[in-house]
């Protein structure tokens, strides 16, 4: 009787752990992929000691146009995260980058964005341009025409 108590309690952890990480559609969260953390690339660091990967970089991702969880996924993988850009020092940092190295926004079927954060939703997808940083989770036809990863560990 204790084995099939412990057994029964194992699996519904193990559910509520999956489903914790699942969206809505049955996607996941990606877990850190230990040899993709190894080999990540950091394009750029901080004085505070941040690194940042910028897609637009990567000339296997120049170009590439994906939806907010796959662009998270990427950067999870590799032991980042999609920026959030918590200050305007650090958006100012980021847009001058996004700015010097033309990375327009352009239209498209889907309306293309630049995906930079996951603080408050699970769907949370930031329009990036010139202007501002404004909102903009109102639409599912959203897709990143590139995104910045972020790493707060130096290796």
């Amino acid at each position: 009787m204790k084995a099939f108590i412990l057994a029964a309690s194992i699996l519904l952890l193990s559910f509520v752990n999956v489903s914790w990480a699942q969206f809505n559609n049955g996607r996941v969260l990606d877990p850190p992929n230990p040899q993709l953390c190894a080999q990540r690339i950091i394009h750029e660091r901080t004085p505070d000691g941040k690194g940042y990967f910028f897609s637009w970089r990567d000339p296997a991702l120049k170009g590439v146009e994906e939806d907010w969880l796959t662009a998270r996924n990427y950067c999870r993988r590799r032991c980042m995260d999609s920026v959030s850009l918590e200050t305007s020092l650090e958006n100012e940092w980021v847009k001058q980058r996004v700015v010097n190295e033309n990375q327009k926004r352009f239209q498209q079927k889907k309306k293309p964005v630049f995906c930079v954060s996951a603080d408050h939703d699970d769907n949370n997808v930031v329009d990036y341009n010139e202007e501002d940083n404004v909102d903009d989770d109102d639409d599912d036809d959203d897709v990143c025409v590139f995104f910045v990863c972020v790493s707060c560990t130096i290796f």
